[in-house]
Formats: structure tokens, sequence, C-alpha cells
């Protein structure tokens, strides 16, 4: 089951960077232009939220992926829970993304994005944090 878990993960980090290339090419990249909001701050969005999101889930993927080869030698399951707390501080920052492109989906580059891509996203990374859990809970 632990490689099952790593390769849905893979295909949600895959549809990651579909959405981050769907994302960028709508003008992601310019978010220092605001889009109407009252303030002038950005209000969809932003790299500052895109990279945290992609660094933990990719740093949670390769651990993972190294506790389903070092960890079979050894007894220690700390490789497994590791990646699940990079997992879980990743999907909590995706959360936080998600919140943030429902409320700015019809402007700006957000509204380059297309639903059906997002939330299927969002289920196979709920597909993922609850094969990680069981896996780490069971192993």
């Amino acid at each position: 089951m632990e490689a099952a878990v790593f390769f849905i993960w893979l295909v949600t980090a895959s549809g990651g960077v579909a959405l981050l290339w769907t994302w960028w090419r709508g003008g992601g990249r310019q978010e220092d232009h605001p889009h109407g909001h009252p303030l002038g701050r950005r209000v969809g969005i932003t790299s500052g939220l895109a990279a945290p999101h992609a660094v933990f889930v990719v740093t949670g993927m390769v651990l993972w992926g190294v506790a389903a080869v070092v960890d079979e030698r050894y007894s220690d399951n700390m490789l497994r829970w590791l990646a699940l707390a990079f997992l879980v501080v990743g999907v909590g920052v995706g959360l936080t993304m998600f919140t943030k492109w429902r409320g700015a989906r019809r402007s700006g580059p957000d509204e380059a994005v297309p639903a059906a891509m997002v939330y299927g996203h969002g289920l196979l990374a709920a597909v993922t944090t609850i094969g990680a859990v069981v896996v780490a809970l069971v192993a």
C-alpha cells in the first residue's frame, strides 16, 4: 500500500504542476499588480503561497519514497511520520490557496484555472493524505 500512496502522491503532484502552469500562463507571475482589492492587495493565489505549498508536499513525497526503501531494513517508522507531517503542512497551505482561489476566481490569473482541475487536485490530495495516515498507522 505504501507504493500505491506514493503513486497517488506523484499523480497529485503532477496535477499540481499543471495547475501551477495554468495559473502562471494566466498571469500569476504578475502578482505585483493588484486585482481590484480596495486596499490594493492581491486577493487570489500568490507565489508566496504556491511555492511553500510545492516545497512542503514535494519534500514529503521524497521522504515517503526514501522511507519506502530504507524503512524496510529498519523497524523505525519515523520517516513516514516526518513525510506525513510535511504533507499535512502542505495540505494546510493548499487549503488556504483553495480558499483564496474561490474568492478570486472571477478575476485575474485565478480565473484561468479550471475548477475541475482544482477539485480533482484536492480530491487526490485527500486520498493521498488518508492513505499516508493509514500506512503510517499500520506500519
